[in-house]
């Protein structure tokens, strides 16, 4: 038998699936192993990271034995897991400029795992085509896009979660 737990943060209509009897749960996107889905203060109101505080505590009072995330692997120690989120989350509203930050990076590696790759110089007027890139941009960083895209990719290129090869951006990320 499966509980589902609403979970809002990630989306207000988030939920996790947890199976008391075999204490595991199905966490989507309200928790991984250390982080969580992007949130988009946009979409779902500035409140999101508070929101998602609310259901990592629900989570928190969960006797678990294995998590399935949304992404990355399975883990077993939720607890642990719970409080770097924590961390995160509460370094998110004492510093917002760190939420946007964290949006700007995981819309730049799910573009290139989405698009397998993009090629090195339509890759910012893509970003500024895009649906999320610019109004997040201009919520948290003033609208300063080209400076915003290239120190992402000066971050990602030294830290090798984004190379270069055969001309295209490509992500070291597994999804």
């Amino acid at each position: 038998e499966l509980q589902v737990l609403h979970t809002p943060g990630h989306a207000r209509g988030g939920i996790c699936l947890y199976c008391q009897k075999e204490r595991w749960l199905i966490s989507s996107d309200a928790l991984w192993d250390g982080d969580l889905g992007v949130l988009n203060t946009i979409i779902e109101g500035l409140d999101a990271p508070f929101v998602a505080l609310k259901s990592l505590e629900k989570l928190a009072s969960l006797d678990i034995d294995m998590v399935y995330p949304g992404h990355g692997g399975m883990f077993h120690d939720h607890r642990a897991a719970i409080e770097k989120c924590r961390r995160r989350l509460e370094e998110f509203i004492d510093h917002p400029a760190s939420l946007g930050n964290d949006h700007l990076k995981k819309i730049l590696i799910y573009t290139l795992l989405m698009k397998n790759g993009y090629p090195k110089d339509d890759l910012f007027p893509y970003l500024m085509r895009g649906l999320w890139f610019r109004p997040v941009v201009d919520a948290y960083f003033e609208s300063r896009y080209w400076e915003k895209f290239d120190d992402l990719m000066e971050e990602f290129l030294e830290r090798k979660i984004i190379y270069v090869a055969d001309g295209y951006y490509l992500t070291s990320i597994k999804p």
